[in-house]
């Protein structure tokens, strides 16, 4: 198992174990993986890297504050009521 985990951004694939060929023959085999995926934005320099979840509640933030100022500046201007 690589540890640290690289991605692979050519193959854009993460390598988290590799079996070899088998030397034994009628060998099994027995193993029990748990895993934990962690989803990140790549080739955007300011997001790069981050937790995709924490980005896209951020940008979610970030909208919801620019139509609250929309809808404040309508009803200002007597758009809306």
């Amino acid at each position: 198992m690589p540890d640290p985990h690289r991605w692979d951004s050519a193959n854009d694939e993460l390598v988290v174990i590799r079996l070899g060929p088998i030397i034994v023959p009628n060998a099994t085999w027995d193993y029990d993986f748990d895993f934990f995926p962690f989803v990140a934005i790549n080739e955007i320099p300011v997001v790069a890297g981050k937790p995709v979840l924490g980005v896209l509640e951020q940008l979610c933030l970030k909208v919801e504050s620019v139509l609250m100022a929309i809808e404040a500046e309508c009803k200002r201007l007597g758009i809306v009521k």
